[in-house]
Order: structure tokens, then sequence, then C-alpha cells
């Protein structure tokens, strides 16, 4: 799904570009519909990621309620290990 919206983004600024030569006003319009396009696309990528942690934890307690054994701590700690050593990483980058 995504990459369609992305060949569609590609395709609506190419359009926009042809049209640039053909009338400025078509143009924008153009250009603003592909913009129109990326926005909701990230939009909706941003609010899958945001439901991610929801629907991880009622997996764990569906895990759990089906006598399930699900360590939350190594699952806790392995992901603030990773964040730490990504933002020591990310500093170090941003640093040079």
């Amino acid at each position: 799904m995504a990459l369609a919206a992305v060949c569609w983004a590609e395709e609506a600024a190419s359009l926009a570009l042809c049209l640039a030569f053909a009338s400025p006003e078509a143009a924008r319009l153009a250009a603003s519909a592909a913009a129109l396009a990326l926005a909701c696309l990230f939009l909706a990528v941003m609010a899958l990621f945001q439901m991610n942690s929801a629907v991880l934890n009622s997996l764990g307690m569906e895990y759990v309620n089906l006598g399930i054994p699900v360590n939350y701590g190594l699952a806790r700690g392995a992901g603030s290990v990773c964040f730490a050593l990504l933002s020591l990483a990310l500093g170090f980058v941003t640093e040079r």
C-alpha cells in the first residue's frame, strides 16, 4: 500500500513538471495535489506507528490470559538499551 502511494506521489510530481511547461497555474495545482498526497501518506504511517504499541500491549495481555508466559521486563530492557545506543550513535553523527 505504501509503495503504491509513493509511486502515485512520484507520478503526480512528474505530472506537475510536465504541466509546468503548459501552464504555471496547472503546475501549481498538480504540485499541491502531490504535496497533499504525501502529507496524507505521512499521517497514515504515523497513525499506524502510534497504534503499534497499543496493539502489542493487547496481544501481550491476550497471551497472558491464555497462559502463555510473557517477559515484559526483557522486552522493555532491550528497548531501553537499543534507545540508549541509538541516541549515543546519533549524538556522535550530529556532533560532526
